[in-house]
């Protein structure tokens, strides 16, 4: 069931939140802020979904410990604040709360989330734990991995600058960041990842294929070309460089292009939605990504 402080903090009354724990705990009633609702969620995870800073705010100062915990779904206070667009509720945690948790859905966390909100939102996160650019989701797919799906190149460099190793990760299907960059078509997110990490335009996906044979699959001609308008070797001679099925970039084109021929995975992330797409407990549903209107589109 829910509290009057649950009411309060849907609500924003940041006022009466500091009331009501001020009262609680003069009564020695110190778990009416941990109390949850039938959704699992404590008066914390309705004011940090609904962005509501300083009804967030005076929780944690009352009880920081409370950022540490999930609801139902198992979604953090951090996490839901981050979805909300609201960077002073995300301040008031990360600043009050040295434990909080990051947790999102499918073992995601708020940096993945924060990839959707923008660079300053990454930035914030990045600046109170740069390791959870490391971290991967239940599918294997980092932050950078999302970023680099959706095309920001500026979401893109906060992440290679606080973990420029990211690139090198693969997700459970053996897609770098890269490999999901080209076949997204996002040429200078492409360009930027090569820059930070020149070996990772070796790395193979599952079938034995480099981020030239993503580009060619998907028809996107300005990322083929990062590979022919260069002196560098190691990059030309991905042009010819034959997949699993002895394919090169150009077959794969060709494969692709072919109505009768198998349907083609352009290698964008699996099972990454925007803020926007999640449900009220941070359920998240599972669309597959469309291309996103970025200049870089080829």
């Amino acid at each position: 069931m829910e509290t009057p402080l649950h009411c309060a903090a849907r609500a924003g009354h940041d006022m009466a939140v500091t009331l009501l724990v001020q009262l609680a705990r003069g009564c020695g009633e110190d778990t009416i802020s941990s109390c949850k609702n039938k959704a699992g969620d404590m008066a914390l995870h309705l004011a940090a979904r609904l962005g509501h800073a300083k009804a967030v705010q005076a929780m944690v100062n009352a009880t920081p410990e409370l950022a540490s915990e999930v609801n139902d779904a198992g979604v953090s206070p951090l996490y839901l604040a981050v979805m909300s667009r609201s960077e002073a509720a995300v301040r008031a945690i990360t600043s009050s709360c040295i434990d909080a948790l990051a947790a999102g859905p499918s073992s995601q966390n708020a940096l993945h989330a924060a990839v959707f909100v923008g660079k300053r939102m990454v930035e914030v996160l990045l600046d109170w734990k740069p390791s959870l650019a490391g971290e991967a989701d239940g599918g294997g797919s980092t932050p950078l991995h999302y970023a680099s799906s959706d095309g920001d190149r500026s979401v893109v460099g906060a992440i290679l600058c606080a973990a420029p190793s990211a690139v090198r990760t693969r997700d459970s299907g053996g897609l770098s960041a890269l490999h999901i960059a080209a076949g997204m078509g996002h040429a200078r997110v492409a360009r930027a990842l090569i820059e930070a990490c020149p070996d990772a335009a070796e790395l193979l996906d599952e079938r034995g294929g480099t981020f030239v044979h993503a580009a060619a699959r998907g028809g996107h001609s300005k990322v083929v070309q990062l590979a022919i308008a260069t002196e560098k070797p190691t990059l030309r001679r991905l042009l010819t460089m034959q997949d699993g099925n002895g394919n090169t970039p150009l077959t794969s084109r060709k494969t692709a292009s072919n109505p009768a021929g198998p349907c083609i995975d352009t290698g964008c992330v699996r099972g990454t939605v925007s803020p926007s797409e999640a449900g009220p407990c941070g359920e998240m549903e599972r669309p597959r990504h469309s291309k996103t209107d970025r200049e870089d589109v080829g």
